[in-house]
């Protein structure tokens, strides 16, 4: 058949216009000439060459122009409805229809037309056919990308016609899910998820799953917060542990969420997830800087801080380390006494600076520390045992946080009472430079009490510390 400059044929022309008689007649001769050549297939003494004759038959659809369009490429860009590429598409059933110079296969433009009878169509046809689409995408991400009427409730049937590419990836690693969760599809999110949910365990080339898109979208209204979390929903009832993939920052889904003060994702994480391992680990972790979701949304804290959940461990978690520490510097502090033991005579391993006072008050301070740092430890150990067996524990919990920081104010102050006393002893043969040290180790007590008094002025007022 002739081409024109532009390498189109007669049947590239009428697949552009509405011209479905036309089509057909070139079609309906094209298989009448090759049921002819069909029937002389005996006849040995015919001029014509059946396979020559077959070829040129299925040359008529398969030609294409000079940008690699076939008649199908240009019936279903321009005339995606009337009847044409189902007409072409059935006229070659074998042929699978290479992407054009675009990158664009048949069966990407008939997914962006939004036709889906005449992508299920060509894929009953033939299931291998080409899917490419442009920038390495497939025609599973355009698909992904069709949330609107025309595709409503066929997007499980065709994800199953092509369960086969569900985990191509584009020119940035990104799947059909990620493009998917982009545009809030969540009918082909769940579409994904009943055929292969591994692919929620994927990660583009920022090593960002499609959970960690969904946590980070931008959303408008509560409408849109509302299909980001039925995604979420989706991907993690399928896949409960896919939130423990980090991207390349070391950042888990809520610190994109936090990024982008999506403060929807975190209320949804601390009412969904019920383990408190889960929800200690997901909100606790830290990125490669160092830095936790809290720190990185400044919307995340005030909602933190009010969740009894995350209070109790705010209050006896992070503080058990702190006592711990105060525990340990008073044990060493008893065991490596001011001036030592006596080595010799009738005292021997006996404390030398044992009769003198500021070593005695020293001892009194230092013990008393210890003793305070660790029933602030037990109190901590009560804190987390009242957490765990009592269902509705917060009165007791604030009862035993006071009295742990009371424990724990005391055993500092006894502390630095403990540290000057024990200087004082050591230097009192050096009267001067005993004083001036002392002094200025005292400096901490009238620190210490003016912010203990304001702060109790503030609290008592109920305003912030910047009012």
């Amino acid at each position: 058949m002739q081409q024109n400059m532009n390498g189109d044929t007669p049947l590239h022309v009428a697949a552009r216009s509405k011209s479905t008689l036309i089509v057909s007649l070139f079609i309906d001769h094209a298989c009448r000439y090759s049921q002819a050549i069909g029937n002389q297939r005996n006849d040995e003494d015919h001029d014509i060459n059946v396979e020559e004759g077959i070829s040129k038959d299925l040359q008529l659809v398969r030609i294409a122009n000079k940008k690699k369009n076939t008649a199908l490429h240009e019936a279903l860009r321009h005339q995606p409805n009337s009847g044409i590429p189902q007409l072409s598409r059935s006229a070659d059933r074998g042929f699978e229809y290479f992407s054009n110079d675009s990158g664009e296969s048949p069966l990407y433009l008939a997914v962006e037309t939004g036709t889906p009878d005449l992508v299920e169509h060509m894929l009953k046809i033939c299931p291998s056919q080409s899917y490419g689409a442009p920038g390495g995408r497939t025609a599973l991400h355009a698909l992904a990308l069709q949330d609107g009427s025309n595709f409503q409730g066929a997007h499980l049937k065709l994800v199953n016609l092509l369960r086969h590419i569900v985990k191509e990836v584009d020119k940035n690693g990104r799947t059909a899910l990620h493009y998917a969760v982009h545009c809030r599809n969540s009918e082909f999110v769940d579409a994904v998820m009943e055929v292969d949910p591994s692919v929620c365990y994927m990660s583009d080339k920022d090593g960002m799953t499609a959970l960690h898109h969904a946590a980070a979208k931008e959303v408008f209204g509560s409408w849109s917060s509302k299909e980001v979390i039925k995604i979420m929903k989706l991907m993690l009832g399928h896949c409960t542990d896919c939130w423990e993939v980090l991207d390349n920052q070391g950042r888990n889904f809520l610190h994109l969420a936090a990024q982008n003060n999506n403060s929807h994702v975190l209320k949804y994480v601390l009412n969904e997830i019920s383990s408190d391992l889960i929800l200690e680990t997901i909100i606790g972790m830290k990125d490669q800087n160092g830095k936790t979701p809290c720190l990185t949304g400044e919307e995340f804290y005030p909602i933190i801080v009010s969740n009894p959940r995350l209070e109790a461990r705010d209050w006896f978690g992070v503080s058990f380390n702190l006592w711990e520490i105060d525990l340990n510097k008073q044990f060493l502090a008893l065991v490596l006494l001011p001036g030592g033991y006596n080595s010799d005579g009738p005292h021997k391993g006996m404390a030398v600076l044992a009769n003198k006072p500021p070593f005695i008050v020293f001892l009194v301070s230092n013990t008393s520390a210890m003793v305070l740092s660790a029933v602030a430890i037990i109190i901590q150990f009560v804190g987390k045992i009242v957490s765990i067996a009592l269902e509705d524990p917060e009165e007791r919990k604030e009862i035993l946080l006071q009295m742990a920081i009371f424990c724990n104010l005391l055993a500092i102050l006894a502390m630095m009472v403990a540290f000057v006393t024990g200087i004082y002893t050591v230097l009192s043969h050096l009267p001067e430079l005993a004083i001036s040290v002392c002094t200025l180790g005292s400096i901490f007590f009238v620190l210490a009490f003016f912010l203990i008094f304001k702060i109790m002025n503030l609290a008592g007022k109920g305003i912030t510390w910047d009012d």
